[in-house]
């Protein structure tokens, strides 16, 4: 069974002990004139040192096993750092799909708009406001701005600021049917 810092520090205490008693018993000896037997404070001497070379030794163990924890505890998080960027990568990816996807969108609905107010000028020599381009990038830039308020930030979200926004994200078909339905439908139906 390995021994511990504290009991190799108590045998040593009690070696070194055992050891001031050998001595001086070996001094009163010599003085008495009385024989004594030097191997003793020898093996005592021997002993001690061996308890300190052991207590440097469990030292030196502690100091690797340390280590060994330690190089273990940072590889596990270089491989969860590894997990965790590629997962993040995966979502950057994703958020740039889904941006570009936006942007696309959103040209769409912008020329959507442009060709719906060209033909409701036509129909009727007006544009309802709801479908005036200008409008139409003020309408879309709120619900954009409503649905990155999700992200926590209130009016930005690093670099990027805005002012309003909806304070919930409404489906945005269903915004655009109550926004622009009341005013275009009585142009398309004819009602005008």
């Amino acid at each position: 069974m390995p021994l511990e810092s504290a009991t190799l520090a108590k045998r040593r205490a009690a070696a070194q002990t055992a050891l001031a008693e050998l001595e001086a018993a070996q001094g009163a000896a010599l003085l008495d004139g009385k024989d004594f037997n030097a191997a003793l404070v020898a093996d005592k001497r021997a002993e001690l040192h061996a308890l300190n070379a052991a207590e440097i030794e469990l030292e030196r163990r502690n100091r690797v096993a340390t280590a060994q924890a330690e190089a273990e505890l940072r590889a596990s998080l270089r491989t969860e750092a590894r997990d965790i960027f590629d997962g993040h990568l995966t979502a950057v990816s994703r958020a740039e799909h889904a941006c570009k996807a936006m942007v696309a969108a959103l040209a769409d609905v912008q020329t959507s708009a442009a060709a719906l107010a060209k033909l409701t000028y036509r129909l009727d020599g007006t544009v309802p406001i709801a479908i005036d381009p200008f409008q139409v990038k003020t309408f879309f830039s709120r619900l954009v701005a409503g649905e990155l308020r999700a992200l926590g930030g209130h009016s930005h979200f690093g670099d990027l600021k805005w002012s309003g926004g909806a304070g919930t994200s409404p489906d945005w078909a269903e915004a655009v049917q109550r926004y622009v339905t009341p005013t275009l439908n009585p142009i398309i139906e004819g009602e005008n």
